[in-house]
């Protein structure tokens, strides 16, 4: 594995650890707002 497929294959890693912590933020807030 080259150095540029390496950061690519670890952003790739941290934008799917960032839109799974948005949709459990997500639906925190939408049970936070149903009390």
């Amino acid at each position: 594995m080259t150095h540029s497929a390496g950061i690519w294959w670890s952003s790739v890693q941290f934008r799917s650890a960032i839109s799974k912590r948005l949709q459990v933020i997500h639906k925190l807030s939408k049970s936070v707002s149903i009390y």
